[in-house]
Parts: C-alpha cells; sequence; structure tokens
C-alpha cells in the first residue's frame, strides 16, 4: 500500500510539472515528453572494400562483427567515396559538400556545415577519435578551415599524437588504442544519460600496417559491444577502396563498403540503390533527429528521399571527375592532354575498353548531367591556399 501511494505522489508532482511548465516554458515541456533521440557512432575504416566482408561476397573470411551488424541492420551494396584519398574523401563524408565545393572560389561559396556541428547543435555530446595524423583537428588553418574540417563541430578531440620528424600520414595508432579512448568515453556518456555523437576512425588496413583484418574485424567489435544498439544508430563505412599508386577514378577505388543500424529499423535488409559518402549526414540526422537542413548539404537521406540513379565522385585535385549510372560510367580529366572515357560497366566492369566514340549521344547526357552535380567543365579553380595545403598532405 505504502508502495502504491509513493508511486501515486511521483505521479502527481509529474503533472503538477507539466502544468507548471505548460504555463511558464512551452519548449520545457517539449523537453519533458519527447523520448531522447539514440546516440550515433560512425566509424570509418581506411581501404576497407567488399571483397574483404563475408557479407558482401560470402567468401572465405569470416568477419563475425561486419556479418552481426549486416543481420542486425541494413547493408549498402553500392556505396561509392566522393574522392578516392583518405583527407579528401572524410572532408566530403563530414560536411555532406562535394570536394569542388569546398575546394572552389566558386560564387556563391556553400555554406559549410559539418554533422559534428549539426548534432551538437540538436543537444548532442560530439567527440572525434581519429587514428591518423593526417586526420588531426589542427591539420587544417583558419584560412582553410572549411576545406578539411575535421574536428569542427566536436566538443573534444582525441586526436593521434605528433612525433618529430615524421609525416602526418605516417603518425598513427592502432585501432585497439583509438578503440581504448573511444569506449571509455562512450561510458561516460551513456552514464550520464545523454546523447551522443562520436566518429571513430580505423587506419589499421592502410600500409605500411599489417595486412591483416582479423584485428579490424576484433576492434569493431569491442566498439559495437560497447554501445546500446537498442537506442543507438550505427554507421561503418570506408574512406575509399584499394590505393594504387595512381589515383584513377575506378570503381575499385571508390566502391565501398557501407552498414547501418537503426533502432527499429528494418533487420538483414540490402539496398541495392545508390549511396554516396554525402549522403551519410542527412541520412543519420534524418534517423536520429527526424529531419536534417537541407540547404546546409549536398546529398540526401536515403531513406526518406528519392532514391539515387546515378553518383559522382572527384580527384584529388579537381582534375578529374566521373558519373556512374546504372550501366554506363563517364570520366573525364583536365590535364594537358583532356581525356574523355564512357565505361560499359556491365559488359566491361574492369573499365578496360573506352565505348565513347560507340555512344557519344550518351557521353554528351552524361556530361551535362555531371555538370549539374559538380558545375561546367574545368569552371572552377582549385583556391592557391588550398592547393598548398592538399600538396602538403599528398601521400603518393
Amino acid at each position: 500500500m505504502a508502495r502504491i501511494v509513493c508511486w501515486g505522489l511521483v505521479c502527481l508532482q509529474g503533472i503538477l510539472l507539466l502544468i507548471l511548465a505548460a504555463r511558464f516554458s512551452p519548449a520545457l515541456v517539449d523537453r519533458l515528453v519527447q523520448p531522447r533521440p539514440p546516440s550515433v557512432l560512425l566509424v570509418t575504416i581506411d581501404m576497407l572494400e567488399t571483397r574483404h566482408l563475408h557479407c558482401y561476397t560470402g567468401g572465405k573470411t569470416w568477419t563475425p562483427s561486419f556479418h552481426s551488424l549486416a543481420s542486425d541492420g541494413i547493408l549498402f551494396e553500392r556505396m561509392y567515396a566522393q574522392a578516392p584519398v583518405t583527407d579528401v574523401s572524410h572532408a566530403s563524408l563530414m560536411t555532406s559538400r562535394y570536394p569542388s565545393e569546398l575546394f572552389t572560389d566558386r560564387d556563391p561559396r556553400v555554406a559549410v556545415h559539418t554533422m559534428a556541428e549539426q548534432f551538437a547543435r540538436r543537444g548532442f555530446r560530439t567527440a572525434y577519435f581519429p587514428s591518423c595524423g593526417l586526420l588531426n583537428p589542427e591539420v587544417t588553418s583558419k584560412e582553410v578551415a572549411d576545406v578539411l574540417p575535421f574536428g569542427r563541430g566536436f566538443q573534444e578531440t582525441f586526436p593521434v599524437d605528433a612525433r618529430e620528424g615524421v609525416p602526418l600520414f605516417d603518425t598513427h595508432r592502432s585501432g585497439t588504442d583509438t578503440n581504448r579512448i573511444a569506449i571509455s568515453w562512450i561510458a561516460r556518456q551513456s552514464a550520464a544519460g545523454r546523447p551522443w555523437f562520436a566518429h571513430v576512425h580505423y587506419r589499421d588496413l592502410h600500409p605500411p600496417a599489417v595486412l591483416s583484418f582479423q584485428p579490424v574485424d576484433d576492434n569493431l567489435g569491442a566498439l559495437l559491444a560497447a554501445v546500446d544498439r537498442e537506442n543507438a544508430v550505427v554507421a561503418v563505412l570506408s574512406d575509399h577502396a584499394s590505393s594504387p599508386r595512381a589515383p584513377r577514378l575506378l570503381d575499385r577505388r571508390l566502391h565501398v563498403p557501407f552498414l547501418m543500424q537503426v533502432p527499429g529499423g528494418p533487420r538483414g535488409a540490402r539496398v541495392k540503390r545508390f549511396a554516396q559518402a554525402v549522403d551519410v549526414g542527412p541520412t543519420l540526422l534524418a534517423a536520429a533527429c527526424g529531419e536534417y537542413s537541407r540547404d546546409a548539404c549536398s546529398g540526401r537521406d536515403l531513406f526518406g528521399d528519392a532514391p539515387r540513379r546515378e553518383v559522382v565522385a572527384e580527384s584529388r585535385y579537381l582534375d578529374g571527375r566521373m558519373l556512374r549510372g546504372e550501366r554506363f560510367k563517364y570520366v573525364e580529366y583536365f590535364t594537358d592532354r583532356p581525356e574523355r572515357y564512357l565505361f560499359d560497366m556491365q559488359a566491361d566492369p574492369e573499365e578496360k575498353r573506352n565505348v565513347i566514340a560507340r555512344h557519344a549521344a550518351e557521353a554528351q547526357r552524361m556530361q551535362a548531367s555531371l555538370a549539374g552535380y559538380l558545375g561546367p567543365t574545368g569552371g572552377h579553380q582549385i583556391m592557391p591556399d588550398t592547393k598548398r595545403l592538399l600538396q602538403r598532405l599528398d601521400y603518393f
């Protein structure tokens, strides 16, 4: 009986609190009655490829952590990076802007709002855990902070310790060490009962690291085990695939794995439509918060917006770009001797035969469509300060 009376008093107190809040602060009512949004974990893995993962290829390598995520969530079969290199790809991912929108002096300049800034504005605690010095927050100066804004919007950052005389790209830590920091931080936020957004980056697959996939799967499993997946949106993807010395805009460099899990969402689903890195921010914001700012990004919500029929990508110095459709892929390079290619991806998935002469009308259509996304061919020049920064960080 005492318990019933006590519970009744608690309920009465709650009702009185809501009445007072409604009288003096309607905004407070919203906070009191609305459920807490799910937290968001974004994991990027340098050079992860679909061929590494059993859930994509059914190959011999068993990857239980990735398989678990695919079984409990959604696997995107055709996700594409925005660039074939680490820093540029992450810049587009975190801003939902194309490289040419970030790197050129186009007029008008687009607004740049990072994923972390948008989550922070919505009341999330934000933190960033890179595993490579190239992605450290201090890489950029104020003059080019919109270009590679790796740490912008994160309230806490845990950069890789610099080593004297060692280039940024060769300064790194293991995924195990990054996990130790990230898991501790996630535990503190969970104990505080507040929603959080964390970006965790692994570099273990990138040369000259040991190319063993098992530690990556183990680290992902440990990280996922630290997260209440019933109350968290999880996204795992690669920044780019294989890394030849000549970073051409090949599918084998741009086609990357992308796995998601959303509370109450589909389980074991496979999405065949196109997706690209600029879509990740809008999709995560919509999944966690129910909305995203359409004027703050060039991507779209992969669940709520119209499906993509094609994707685009650009080279490091914007001297090349491509548009990939269902059958054909159009590529153009702006060198001293401009090059144009059209590949029939159904008949020639290795991109060895240029069929532009045979399908000139299709090439012209795709070139016009590409210009609709990225502006006219050669229409924007990369900013000098930006080019110098990219050259300083270039690891090819």
